[in-house]
C-alpha cells in the first residue's frame, strides 16, 4: 500500500497449510521533522492441524500468536541522536516459527532507547534497557549514562588521555522470573599514555586505574568500593608494498595494488582489585575484573586499491590471540583463544564475511561465522 512517498508499506495475508491463516502490516515512514523508521505487526490464530495430531478436528483449540516491532532513529542535529528499538512477541519460539531468517540473524533482539550527544572527542549517551519480554533474560539498564572519549593528546606534549565513565542502575531479570536484583553502579576507567617512535616502530606504555563504586553486593545492601590499577604498552609498526597491478577480471576493477601489513603486540598487567569478585552480583564484564598478566599478538593485513581516486579496502585478514603468563581464577597460563576476522569486498555491491575462534586449550573450534552480503 502507499499513502504517499513518507508513508508505505506491505500488507500481509498468508495461509499456512497445517496452522491456517496469518495477517500483518508492515509501515515505512518518515516524519521528516521528528526522524524515520518503521513498525510491523503479524498475528496468527494457530491451530494444529498437522496429519499427527490426535486430537479430533472439532476439539482443536486456536492460540492466538504475534509480534510487534518498531525501529525509529531521530537525527535531530549533526550531533546529536535519537534510536528507539522495541520488540515484543507472544512466545519465546514465534520468531523462530514464522520469520526464521530474522531469528537466524538476531536470535534476542533487545528494545532500548538510545540517545546520544557527539562531542570532537568523546560521546555522552544515555541508555534505557528494560526487558518487554517475560520470558526473556535480560540486563536491565534503566538507566545508563555514559562518557566515552578517546585518546586525546595533552597540549603539545606526547602525553594522552583517556577516559570511560558510567552511572547506571542494573537489574538482572530472569526469564519467567518475577524475582529481580537491582544494583546502582559507578565506574570510572582512566588512563594516561605516552606516544614515541624508535627505529619505525611505535610505542605506547600506558598507565591507568579502574574504580567501581556499588549500592549493594553479593550477600547485602551494604555500600562497596573497588579500586584496580592498571598497566603496559602497545608496540605497533607498519609495513607496506605497492604493486604495479592492473585488472578488470571478472569485473573486479584493480588499478595497482597496496599491502599492508600491521603488527600490534599489547603487554596488559591488571593488579588483584581490591574487592574480590565473589562478593559482587555477577552481571557482565565490568563485576568479573580479575587480576591478569597477558600477552596480546594482532596481526592485520589489509589489500587496498584505487577507484576513481578513492582508495578502497579489497581485503582485510586480522588474526589475533592472547598469551597468559600466569594463572588467574579463570584463565590457566598458555595461549588463549586464536581468533581469525577476514573481509573481502571484491564490489560495492557484494562483501562476504568470516569470523572464528579456535580455543586452543581445549582443542576445539568455539564458534565460526561466515556472512554473505548482497546490497
Amino acid at each position: 500500500y502507499y499513502l504517499k512517498e513518507n508513508a508505505k508499506g506491505l500488507l500481509h495475508f498468508d495461509w499456512y497449510q497445517n496452522r491456517g491463516w496469518a495477517e500483518g502490516i508492515d509501515l515505512n515512514y518518515d516524519t521528516k521533522a521528528f526522524g524515520l523508521g518503521n513498525a510491523k505487526y503479524y498475528r496468527i490464530d494457530e491451530i494444529n492441524n498437522s496429519k499427527n495430531n490426535p486430537i479430533p478436528p472439532e476439539d482443536r483449540k486456536r492460540k492466538e500468536r504475534s509480534k510487534i516491532e518498531l525501529r525509529h532513529r531521530w537525527d535531530m542535529t549533526s550531533r546529536d541522536h535519537l534510536v528507539l528499538e522495541y520488540f515484543r512477541q507472544s512466545d519465546v519460539n514465534f520468531r523462530k516459527d514464522y520469520f526464521f531468517r530474522e531469528y537466524e540473524k538476531d536470535t534476542n533482539p533487545k528494545s532500548f532507547l538510545l540517545l546520544s550527544h557527539v562531542y570532537p572527542n568523546a560521546t555522552l549517551s544515555l541508555l534505557g534497557q528494560p526487558r518487554v519480554n517475560k520470558f526473556e533474560s535480560v540486563l536491565e539498564k534503566i538507566p545508563e549514562l555514559k562518557l566515552e572519549t578517546v585518546n586525546q593528546k595533552i597540549g603539545q606534549t606526547s602525553w594522552y588521555y583517556k577516559n570511560t565513565s558510567s552511572a547506571s542502575h542494573l537489574v538482572n531479570t530472569t526469564a519467567n522470573v518475577d524475582a529481580r536484583n537491582g544494583v546502582s553502579r559507578t565506574d570510572t576507567s582512566n588512563q594516561i599514555s605516552y606516544l614515541f617512535r624508535f627505529f619505525d616502530v611505535d610505542f605506547s606504555p600506558f598507565l591507568g586505574s579502574q574504580d567501581t563504586y556499588y549500592s549493594r553486593g553479593a550477600a547485602g545492601k551494604e555500600d562497596l568500593f573497588r579500586n584496580m590499577l592498571f598497566s603496559g604498552a602497545d608496540i605497533s609498526t607498519k609495513f607496506f608494498k605497492v604493486f604495479d597491478v592492473h585488472s578488470n577480471f571478472m569485473n573486479v576493477d584493480i588499478n595497482k595494488l597496496r599491502h599492508i601489513v600491521t603488527p600490534l603486540v599489547q603487554y596488559r598487567y591488571q593488579h588483584k582489585p581490591t574487592l574480590d569478585k565473589s562478593r559482587l552480583l555477577q552481571l557482565d564484564d565490568i563485576d568479573s575484573l580479575d587480576k591478569k598478566n597477558t600477552v596480546t599478538f594482532n596481526l592485520e593485513n589489509k589489500l587496498q586499491t584505487k577507484r576513481k581516486d578513492t582508495v578502497v579496502d579489497l581485503v582485510i585478514l586480522i588474526l589475533s590471540t592472547d598469551y597468559n603468563i600466569e594463572r588467574n581464577v579463570s584463565t590457566a597460563p598458555g595461549f588463549q583463544n586464536a581468533k581469525y576476522h577476514l573481509e573481502f569486498k571484491p564490489y560495492p555491491w557484494w562483501q562476504f564475511d568470516s569470523e572464528a575462534e579456535y580455543d586452543t586449550q581445549q582443542k576445539f573450534l568455539k564458534n565460526l561465522t561466515t556472512d554473505f552480503w548482497a546490497n
